[in-house]
């Protein structure tokens, strides 16, 4: 099966697999990360709890799309040098693609702030394990919105899928409630809380982005990801971190 039959292929799969492994090992290095000490400016050891500062790295590796979109462009437009119009067809494409949509991309940036500020926030609070499964939360926000906000009806076998997730973050949640001990800060329920939040921000940023890149002048994703690592790290540079 292939993508255009609407079912998962072997290569989305794989692309599946490869981000799951690397968001786990993400998880991981920031959990250990808050965990670590260090002397601080008052010359006693302290805790390294930077939520910020991981925000803006992640912002920062994210605007590194933006070239390599522009290189793959232009690349395209090379190979079709010899196929006329081809290359009218992707001077096409890309002229579409004008200020009104760069800003446009820059709403994402500002969801994905508040939601990995959030999240990251809850991290501090909650093992890496319990703050990992409450984000499949964000499988129910995005299916109540992919429904009733962007019109696609979901299927009887989705609903179930739905809402078998929901009953596990719910349990999940709870245990995290009832266990407050081996945590950095001890205070499980707002991490949980925090987490959540965050979840559901981030779920307002999926679904926007579907929006967009499936609207008359759809984004391409490395287009996305390098203008909302743009915007993003703008943002932490200059509002975020003025203010914290």
């Amino acid at each position: 099966a292939t993508m255009a039959d609407g079912e998962c292929d072997a290569r989305a799969a794989l692309v599946f697999a490869v981000g799951l492994i690397a968001g786990t090992g993400c998880t991981i290095c920031s959990k250990e990360l808050f965990q670590m000490t260090s002397i601080g400016l008052s010359g006693k050891e302290e805790q390294f709890r930077p939520p910020l500062f991981q925000t803006w790295v992640m912002f920062l590796g994210m605007s590194f799309a933006l070239p390599a979109h522009f290189f793959m462009e232009w690349r395209r437009k090379m190979n079709a040098r010899e196929s006329p119009d081809q290359l009218l067809r992707i001077e096409a494409e890309q002229a579409q693609i004008g200020w009104h949509t760069y800003k446009m991309l820059a709403v994402p940036s500002v969801f994905d702030l508040i939601a990995t500020v959030l999240m990251m926030v809850g991290l501090l609070y909650i093992n890496a394990s319990v703050w990992m499964l409450l984000r499949g939360g964000g499988i129910v926000f995005v299916a109540l919105m992919k429904q009733y906000v962007l019109g696609d009806n979901l299927s009887a076998q989705m609903w179930v899928g739905v809402a078998t997730i929901a009953l596990a973050v719910v349990l999940v949640g709870s245990a995290g409630f009832l266990e407050s001990s081996n945590t950095v800060m001890g205070n499980v329920p707002y991490g949980v809380a925090m987490t959540i939040a965050g979840t559901f921000m981030q779920s307002l940023q999926y679904v926007y982005e579907e929006k967009v890149m499936s609207g008359d002048t759809g984004a391409p994703p490395w287009l996305l990801i390098g203008m909302e690592g743009l915007f993003g790290t703008l943002l932490c540079t200059f509002v975020v971190y003025p203010i914290a």
